[in-house]
């Protein structure tokens, strides 16, 4: 372990893992965390360039060395699951540095980095501009953290949903592709991931959309009510009150008879798919994948609203 000295040259600064310990903060819903693990990931391309800065976060309910331990190297073998075509070949990782706080200065680290081959080097002393890459990821994490809690009208408790979703938005665009999915806080619909022998369980639930694994298992979490679900691909739904959040189940789908009653309409999707539309409730069910979603006229079918129809 050596003391860094700043040098701007791309040998030192690419492949490298800078590491912050933000906290504490209200203990949050998502695992008691009060702390939250910031991680700057600086890469290099096949050219030797300097790629920008890639955020990882991970809350923390402490500043124990196991629990930073375990949570620095998941990151590392996020960085290493990355797939990207400009990425150097091989190691992904050949330096960790942080400042000289004891969840970095011990034995267990140490050890887990000494494993990988992975050099680990630390600031002089109290110098949060030696660890100046790290410092402005932790800014920026709580920026977007902020503002998304604003915009899902969420109190702090959900401070680390937020944190993982705005990752996750960051990682998307680092990768250079382009985010196409609702936004923390949105009221979406998802597929339930559960297993049900029964087949008495709702398949799906309407709620405020707390994160989407975009670059991992595509998995979500919603918050129904005042509980977490776990779902798949979350698509949105407008105009749901939050007072509104709810369980749908498709399992039923009206039959023909219902649909010529009064109080059914058999209406078309713009790609020709036959759809069932109640028009006391002013909601549409489709006959595939049996999905029960809110429009905004009576008998209109929004093109742009297609892949709600085709999501789950």
């Amino acid at each position: 372990m050596e003391v860094h000295r700043s040098r701007k040259t791309e040998a030192t600064t690419g492949r490298t893992l800078h590491l912050d310990l933000a906290g504490p903060y209200d203990i949050s819903e998502l695992n008691a965390a009060r702390y939250l693990l910031v991680a700057a990931y600086r890469g290099v391309d096949k050219g030797g360039a300097a790629l920008p800065v890639l955020p990882f976060v991970c809350p923390l309910p402490g500043k124990h060395s196991i629990d930073v331990t375990a949570a620095v190297e998941d990151i590392l073998r996020q960085i290493e699951a990355l797939n990207c075509p400009w990425l150097q070949d091989g190691q992904r990782v050949v330096r960790v540095h942080s400042d000289r706080g004891s969840e970095f200065v011990n034995s267990t680290l140490r050890q887990a980095l000494q494993s990988r081959k992975i050099h680990q080097t630390l600031t002089r002393g109290y110098n949060p501009q030696a660890n100046g890459t790290a410092e402005s990821a932790v800014k920026q994490m709580k920026a977007m953290i902020r503002r998304l809690l604003v915009h899902a009208a969420l109190d702090l408790r959900w401070w680390a949903y937020a944190a993982l979703h705005a990752c996750e938005v960051l990682r998307t665009k680092w990768l250079q592709r382009k985010w196409t999915y609702p936004s923390f806080g949105d009221h979406v619909v998802a597929r339930l991931v559960h297993k049900d022998p029964s087949g008495l369980v709702p398949k799906g639930s309407i709620g405020k959309l707390l994160l989407f694994r975009a670059t991992g298992d595509k998995s979500s979490e919603l918050l129904v009510g005042d509980e977490v679900v776990r779902g798949g691909l979350p698509v949105c739904v407008k105009d749901i009150p939050s007072s509104e959040e709810r369980t749908v189940d498709g399992s039923t789908e009206p039959d023909v008879a219902s649909a010529i009653q009064a109080q059914w309409d058999k209406v078309l999707s713009p790609g020709g798919k036959p759809l069932w539309l109640n028009k006391s409730t002013k909601v549409i069910q489709t006959t595939e994948p049996h999905v029960i979603l809110p429009v905004d006229g009576p008998c209109e079918v929004d093109p742009e609203q297609r892949p709600l129809m085709l999501s789950l």
